[in-house]
């Protein structure tokens, strides 16, 4: 990677010639996620982090306290915004030059914890740039650790040559446990063999794709036991409120930074096709051309430049840069599951209100059926309230002297009760039959009751 020296949270002047090039950043832009139920974008937003720490930042006009936390618990230095950025990273990464040498991972110079995973499968890509490392960085936060803090690498190269030497190197950059060094761990047995042959004291746990393959029964949360299981202590934030700032979607940093997802999972290099150049393309149009055709307003590359006034040539060699597509598919993917779970609820809200409606329907049928029974034998209670219906217009309400058919009518609901298997109607049909009209409505009002509340 180039030589890039984030300055979160400020815009400072570097007037040291030691410095090649400045990428400066907006703390809150390298700190914000949307939901990790996003997948690979989530992921990306992470990387951004790791790609931004390897590179031995140095923070600069940090106001916002808890942003201040979470980069001073990182190991980041915050300068003055008149300070010799040369001089506090120099002193805040003292390993940077050798780790940068070697290149064989990602992450902070001056990590709490490493990470060894087996190796990529082609060059350039970053370690854990998957579905695994998903897993492994939702474990680690489970755990409290920063991805600021974390460094992840590979036992082999893509071609599978161990990196035994490269990792003893590594070692000796960061330092040991006793001289402030970090916790390594081995995630698989390559990796755990490599270490071992390194002669670096480490803990060992499975990989996460194979727990997320065969032991995905244990969740994240299983996942992060077997982690801690494995030695790595508990992280500073666990139990604690790290601060990110949750958005929708990730926003628009520059080269190296500008990784939406991790579907080529390797380092992005700047796209140049016919003359035009990336970095020539407005952010401002760049952005809007995207949205609309992500959200399916621009259904083209073609239409969504026209949209934002953008080059078509300067549209497409973004968009396959940044996988627009493969963002797109995600985005209908996410709105036809909400879709999907609003029509099922609504669903469940319905039948739920139909039950209500017919029980509430069969209650007020038997009371009044209670009612007149009581009316006919004489009851006071009952003849007062049959009159009050009476005088409200109810031309039903008059005592009941039931007929067979009635009878058999009422019979047949609390028999249809009992095949429904209502619990405390479980007598046998002959008895249901046979009892009392009055008795029978009054046993079914409260069986119901009793059920389903009053």
């Amino acid at each position: 990677m180039a030589d890039h020296l984030p300055a979160p949270d400020g815009h400072s002047r570097v007037a040291d010639k030691g410095i090649h090039r400045v990428s400066c950043l907006n703390a809150c832009d390298l700190l914000c996620e949307p939901h990790p139920r996003s997948g690979q974008e989530w992921s990306a937003s992470l990387y951004r982090r790791l790609l931004a720490a390897s590179t031995g930042p140095v923070a600069v006009g940090i106001r916002t306290a808890a942003i201040r936390d979470r980069l001073e618990t990182a190991g980041w230095f915050i300068a003055h915004e008149d300070g010799n950025l040369s001089e506090a990273r120099e002193h805040c990464w003292p390993a940077l030059p050798r780790v940068r040498r070697l290149g064989i991972g990602v992450g902070s110079p001056r990590p709490q914890i490493v990470l060894v995973g087996d190796r990529c499968t082609r060059h350039g890509q970053l370690p854990f740039a998957s579905k695994s490392g998903t897993w492994l960085l939702l474990a680690l936060r489970k755990l409290g650790y920063d991805e600021l803090s974390v460094y992840l690498t590979n036992a082999r190269t893509p071609r599978g040559a161990r990196q035994t030497r490269q990792l003893e190197q590594l070692a000796e950059a960061f330092g040991t446990r006793d001289n402030g060094g970090p916790v390594w761990a081995a995630l698989g047995n390559t990796a755990d063999e490599v270490l071992k042959s390194a002669k670096i004291p480490h803990g060992k746990a499975c990989h996460p794709q194979h727990h997320r393959q065969f032991k995905h029964h244990e969740d994240i949360l299983g996942y992060a036991k077997r982690l801690r299981d494995a030695g790595l202590p508990e992280g500073p934030w666990v139990g604690g409120k790290l601060y990110t700032r949750h958005i929708d979607s990730i926003p628009l940093l520059g080269e190296p930074y500008s990784i939406r997802d991790l579907s080529n999972r390797g380092l992005p290099k700047p796209d140049v096709q016919a003359g035009v150049q990336q970095k020539t393309v407005d952010p401002v149009k760049r952005e809007t051309a995207r949205r609309a055709f992500i959200t399916g307003e621009a259904p083209t590359i073609t239409s969504a430049a026209k949209l934002a006034g953008l080059h078509v040539d300067q549209a497409r060699v973004v968009a396959r840069a940044e996988h627009w597509k493969a963002e797109r598919d995600e985005h209908q993917r996410r709105v036809t599951e909400e879709v999907k779970t609003r029509a099922e609820r609504q669903q469940a809200k319905d039948v739920a209100d139909s039950l209500a409606l017919a029980w509430k329907a069969t209650k007020l049928g038997i009371t009044d059926v209670v009612e007149r029974l009581l009316a006919a034998r004489g009851e006071p209670n009952a003849l007062r309230k049959l009159a009050q219906k009476v005088e409200a217009g109810d031309e039903k309400a008059t005592p009941l002297h039931p007929a067979p058919r009635e009878v058999e009518s009422l019979a047949r609901v609390a028999l249809a009760l009992e095949g429904a298997d209502i619990e405390g109607l479980t007598a046998d049909g002959d008895r249901l039959a046979n009892m009392p009209l009055q008795d029978l409505a009054r046993e079914t009002l409260r069986v119901m009751n009793e059920q389903f509340g009053e």
